[in-house]
């Protein structure tokens, strides 16, 4: 299939006939330079308001030049800008030029062809590149290390020049892609495997394309039950204490800007909590609730905590968008896999790690609430290695592990997951100074679900 015809096919070139008269010049005319806010905002076809929470949005362009001139030209732009959709094929000289810009996204755009893909000069701040498809220009990106960025930290782009391999399954390279351009070196962390398409009609039969698709302001309430188990054996003592919560899990989209990113705010409304330690029924700590601001990515990757005001979890059924779904379509039952480490102030230590492996999986589809949804499983398993220093008993070693398994329901024409049930069981052992014939025995196990969905609504502040 030749490079030309895949893009039409994509959306990603759009029918003469579709494009307006000043657009469908731009073949043939002078480059397209956009001279600061103000341009930006009178130009034809843009949407927007050039605002963090609605940044500018130029979509859907072709710009195939012969003669020796750059494409689109951008100068003095601070406010968030966002170009998608855009396809540059055979420009002499830069297919995009950016000067004294910042606050730039170029997202699913193509590169065919042309002496220079992007370039920015020194002046230039926060611009990234994702999601984009370079095919045979000279030289792809020209750029000093600090002004662009070349994946966001969960996705990059697809380079012909690039040789690595995906071993985990998940449609990123296995290793980073360098350029090494006129102006330094870049490095794209997270390289496709294959170009991007988002066009839903290009998924093969018997695949499907998961990912994370919300509308700001998109609000989903949940009934939450999470039931805790804790038993501490020591040489002299054994313990078991239960503790149950009831609650109401509140999902809310506080931002959706189209650069890949959401902002999410998960409150955890009036828990109902009860404690039970050896058979005695406690009295639990007060709480009125909790509120986690989080950010979240399109391919689920993230999660980033931007507040937690209280220490009270949030339990919270849209949790699953932390995991890192695929850049590529995938067929039921395909497995990708993912590993990460935590420090040791994870579980109170001052020294060590602690590593997780995680396997996902595409177990199967199923309806919820009359919506199909993607049944996605992962399962994680955790080893800890780690020790603190006692001021009166010495050294203190932690040894332990255990395995967390997650079920969560994906719609696949988007929307926040509408249902997770979460399993896990963990045991560390302590001792000190090396002496494991009094070690203490700590096993806890988790188990939080969702069981329903209890109202959703949408509204656009």
């Amino acid at each position: 299939m030749s490079w030309k015809p895949r893009i039409a096919s994509a959306g990603l070139l759009l029918a003469c006939a579709l494009l307006t008269a000043s657009l469908a010049s731009l073949a043939i005319a002078p480059p397209l330079v956009i001279d600061g806010n103000e341009e930006m905002a009178r130009l034809e076809g843009l949407t927007g308001l050039g605002t963090p929470e609605q940044p500018y949005v130029l979509d859907g362009l072709l710009i195939e030049r012969r003669d020796p001139s750059a494409g689109v030209i951008l100068r003095n732009i601070s406010n968030p800008t966002i170009l998608r959709n855009l396809a540059f094929v055979g420009c002499e000289e830069e297919a995009i030029r950016i000067e004294g810009c910042s606050n730039i996204w170029i997202i699913e755009c193509a590169f065919e062809g042309n002496a220079v893909g992007v370039v920015a000069t020194d002046d230039c701040s926060d611009i990234v590149l994702t999601l984009n498809a370079f095919r045979g220009n000279s030289t792809d990106v020209a750029a000093t290390v600090g002004t662009v960025d070349i994946d966001d930290d969960h996705v990059g782009n697809w380079w012909d020049r690039y040789e690595g391999i995906d071993a985990n399954g998940d449609g990123i390279g296995s290793r980073p892609h360098l350029l090494s351009t006129p102006l330094g070196q870049l490095s794209d962390d997270y390289p496709l495997i294959h170009p991007y398409d988002g066009d839903p009609s290009s998924v093969p039969a018997g695949q499907f394309r998961l990912e994370t698709r919300l509308t700001l302001g998109e609000v989903q309430s949940y009934a939450t039950i999470v039931e805790t188990s804790i038993e501490v054996s020591t040489p002299n003592s054994d313990s078991i204490s239960s503790i149950t919560l009831h609650g109401t899990s509140r999902s809310e989209v506080l931002s959706a800007p189209g650069t890949g990113f959401y902002e999410m705010r998960t409150s955890l409304v009036d828990p109902q909590v009860e404690v039970i330690t050896d058979g005695e029924t406690m009295q639990p700590a007060q709480s009125s609730g909790s509120v986690e601001r989080s950010l979240i990515h399109r391919f689920g990757g993230g999660g980033d905590n931007v507040s937690t005001p209280s220490s009270q979890p949030a339990a919270a059924p849209a949790g699953y968008a932390g995991a890192p779904l695929p850049v590529r379509p995938i067929p039921i039952e395909h497995t990708w896999t993912d590993a990460f480490e935590q420090g040791p102030e994870h579980i109170g230590a001052e020294r060590g790690r602690v590593l997780s492996r995680v396997e996902y999986r595409l177990d199967r589809l199923e309806d919820v609430n009359g919506r199909t949804c993607a049944v996605l499983v992962s399962t994680t398993e955790t080893t800890i290695r780690a020790e603190s220093d006692h001021p009166t008993l010495g050294l203190l070693t932690y040894r332990g592990g255990g395995v967390t398994v997650v079920k969560s329901w994906l719609p696949l024409d988007g929307g926040l997951t509408l249902r997770t049930i979460q399993e896990s069981e963990m045991s560390i052992r302590t001792y000190i100074d090396g002496d494991q014939t009094g070690a203490t025995s700590t096993v806890m196990s988790i188990r939080m679900e969702s069981p329903g969905l209890r109202s959703t609504a949408t509204s656009v502040p």
